[in-house]
């Protein structure tokens, strides 16, 4: 079966023929003007989450794909989601809540299951200003964690962590004297929040951009404010992590082969192993990069790397997304550049099988006009998007592939192996122990229409 009732393929470049199989790709357009902001992640085979907001609007939208109907719940405007992750049914968010001009580091939860229903309950909780003259690190100013940026929530047997990284402000009275970027991590057990230590970045060398759970550890990932080049730390999976005083700090890897352009995105890969995906630029020569590490010795190890060069002075914008399929054993993960075999710039969607990592040739999927903001794993071995075009905000989804028909479009982007070595610092590590306010607020659900623009099944 194919509908279209919009036209999304180009046919100006490079397209894909692929054996046949069954597959299937879909594109949605649902309930919502244009959005600055769209994050989705996979809930169950075949349904998802998407956040958007664009003043005055500001939700979180649930859609089956083989529906019409979506169910939408309202968030309240002064409350910004910049991640969330789904564990088992229950969304855990990170992001801020602004008062007046003031921005507090926020997480929030609630069951997916109360969307289903006519209405439900957010738990949140902001961080607030904690004094620091009594941490290990001894100084006298103040710590206010102002954003979260990005999540990996966790289960150690009593409940759900949440570990994240986030912008906090080092303060001196009311003066702010250092902006930084920490880690740290925050348990919802039996419907009650419990704070962490945090990891508030003293020295700030390193910019902290993602961070994820593999079975036994949880990996920071960052570019260093000097170089750019990137760094990450591997610590124990436990609640607390966070909690070391120097001189006992973990160590700091990094490699010095390329200089990241915007921030490294991580993910874990089955078996204590990790994948990191980043756009570089070596002078005037731009690339993305790929490497697969493993940890289950405790000291990571790198396993694969791969570079992707693109044209000299070509456009590469930051890697936004990048996760692991288990089942198909696919790497995916999501960047905006200029196509080195056209020319064009587009949002691209790439794919690295990790059973054939150095194959030489890599699949990158695109919508023309579509613009991708995010990504998650979906239906096993496939993956969704969402994102803008012209008639607002959308969602793209698209697995088992070899289909001969399809809503997108796919270039076969040319990249070799490497082998960069990994070498090791050390920093000072000062964590704190912020304080909170936490509560609750009521939510009803909507029901609103979702528009099917493409579809192919084979």
């Amino acid at each position: 079966m194919i509908i279209k009732t919009k036209s999304l393929i180009s046919v100006s470049i490079l397209l894909a023929c692929f054996a046949s199989a069954m597959g299937q790709s879909s594109v949605w357009n649902l309930p919502e003007s244009p959005a600055d902001t769209s994050i989705v992640r996979e809930w169950k085979a075949g349904k998802y989450l998407v956040y958007s907001k664009k003043l005055p609007s500001n939700k979180i939208t649930l859609h089956d794909n083989y529906s019409p109907k979506a169910i939408s719940i309202q968030i309240p405007s002064n409350v910004h989601i910049n991640d969330f992750r789904i564990m088992g049914d229950t969304v855990f968010a990170g992001g801020y809540m602004l008062n007046a001009s003031s921005k507090y580091g926020l997480i929030a939860c609630f069951d997916i299951n109360d969307m289903l229903g006519s209405s439900g309950t957010f738990h949140w909780m902001t961080f607030f200003q904690n004094t620091m003259s009594n941490d290990c690190c001894d100084v006298n100013y103040t710590d206010q964690v102002t954003e979260v940026k990005r999540i990996a929530p966790f289960n150690d047997g009593n409940g759900t962590c949440i570990a994240y990284i986030a912008d906090n402000d080092i303060r001196s009275g009311t003066s702010v004297i250092y902006r930084r970027v920490g880690y740290g991590d925050v348990a919802f057990w039996g419907g009650l929040w419990d704070i962490h230590a945090y990891h508030y970045n003293k020295d700030g060398y390193e910019r902290y951009t993602d961070i994820a759970c593999t079975d036994k550890h949880i990996v920071v990932t960052a570019k260093d404010t000097g170089d750019n080049l990137f760094h990450f730390v591997v610590l124990n999976r436990m609640p607390n992590y966070a909690n070391y005083c120097h001189p006992d700090a973990p160590d700091i890897y990094y490699f010095t082969d390329h200089a990241v352009i915007g921030q490294v995105m991580v993910t874990e890969c089955g078996n204590d192993r990790f994948a990191v995906a980043y756009s570089y630029r070596d002078g005037a020569n731009p690339g993305l990069a790929v490497k697969i590490l493993d940890a289950s010795s405790g000291v990571p190890i790198l396993s694969h790397s791969i570079d992707i060069p693109l044209a000299a002075n070509a456009f590469a914008e930051p890697v936004k997304d990048i996760r692991y399929s288990h089942s198909g054993s696919f790497l995916w993960y999501l960047t905006d550049m200029e196509s080195p075999l056209s020319g064009l710039y587009n949002h691209y969607i790439h794919k690295v099988d990790l059973s054939n990592i150095y194959a030489g040739l890599y699949e990158s999927r695109f919508i023309t006009d579509e613009k991708f903001l995010s990504l998650d794993h979906y239906n096993y071995d496939g993956f969704v998007t969402s994102g803008l075009d012209n008639l607002g905000l959308s969602v793209f989804n698209e697995y088992i592939f070899g289909t001969e028909t399809h809503c997108d479009n796919m270039e076969l982007i040319p990249g070799f192996s490497s082998s960069p070595g990994i070498k090791i610092h050390s920093r000072h590590h000062c964590p704190t122990k912020p304080l909170s306010v936490s509560g609750s607020l009521s939510f009803t659900t909507i029901e609103e229409e979702a528009v099917l623009q493409c579809t192919t099944e084979e």
